[in-house]
């Protein structure tokens, strides 16, 4: 069976997938298979997504195997849906108070102004997404608040035991919370191995850039590298699907963004969020 962890941006499905990924290989058998990456969110020739190369016949097979949890961290693409409702697959999705995502995005990437506004579009847009494949409603579906899982991690994992139909002892459980602690994923994510990765790709992309300056058309158009970069230097740990600068300063404590936002940051997001904020209960 396919599992899919899958969330708004910076809202912890990353910690999802690895809370759903040590519990599965405590009590059943699992494979992960990391995030899915998608060529342009098209699907590429003979595969399906990106530098992973997952085939169709690959997640036709998983789908179908009925011994072996396979997990991935995705992105909402349409066939996690049609595999779902054909019950051959699972969908885990969690989400966020939309300020936190923007204190994450500002750490992570360095936003702000209308930049900062269009990543907290995208994330928005997977939510809606997902209301409008109406999978909340659906028991294909389990959908969690990040709040919520971040504040009581056992609850979270009796939610996802019942979701996914296996019985962990109470030790179990909380090896699984001790073994995905933040704490545990900040050494990851701080790694000097990861960072050196993230040194090498800026630096091939930037070689690139300048070499194409100086080239003829139709080379200095893109030489379609950057899958063969990744393949060879995964931008995560292939393990956790954590990376550089995955986690903020805060350490992903809730309610941060009333002392990181300023005024404005937080009048605009407010305003321009405030069917989202509402209806997950974020305000009044």
């Amino acid at each position: 069976m396919l599992v899919f962890c899958s969330g708004m941006l910076r809202s912890g499905s990353a910690f999802q997938f690895n809370l759903v990924c040590s519990l599965l290989e405590k009590t059943s058998i699992c494979v992960r298979h990391g995030r899915w990456e998608r060529e342009n969110n098209k699907m590429t020739k003979g595969a399906i997504g990106g530098y992973e190369k997952f085939t169709k016949e690959q997640i036709d097979s998983w789908a179908n195997d009925k011994k072996t949890f396979h997990v991935i961290k995705s992105g909402r693409f349409p066939e996690e849906f049609y595999y779902a409702k054909k019950g051959l697959a699972k969908i885990l999705y969690i989400n966020r108070d939309i300020r936190d995502i923007a204190v994450a995005a500002k750490y992570k990437w360095g936003l702000k102004g209308t930049d900062l506004l269009v990543i907290l579009d995208r994330a928005e847009s997977s939510y809606k997404t997902m209301s409008k494949m109406q999978a909340f409603e659906n028991d294909w579906c389990l959908h969690q608040k990040y709040e919520e899982v971040f504040n009581d991690n056992f609850h979270a994992l009796e939610q996802i035991s019942k979701f996914l139909g296996v019985k962990p002892s109470k030790v179990i459980i909380q090896e699984v919370i001790k073994e995905c602690s933040i704490k545990n994923m900040l050494k990851i994510s701080t790694s000097k191995e990861l960072r050196l990765k993230e040194i090498i790709l800026r630096f091939l992309g930037r070689l690139a850039n300048r070499i194409k300056k100086i080239l003829p058309p139709p080379y200095n158009k893109t030489w379609k590298l950057r899958k063969y970069y990744l393949w060879l230097l995964p931008k995560v740990d292939e393990r956790t699907v954590i990376a550089p600068k995955h986690i903020e300063p805060t350490k992903g404590v809730p309610g941060a963004w009333k002392n990181i936002l300023d005024k404005e940051e937080i009048q605009i997001i407010n305003k321009r969020y405030k069917n989202y904020l509402k209806e997950q209960n974020y305000i009044n």
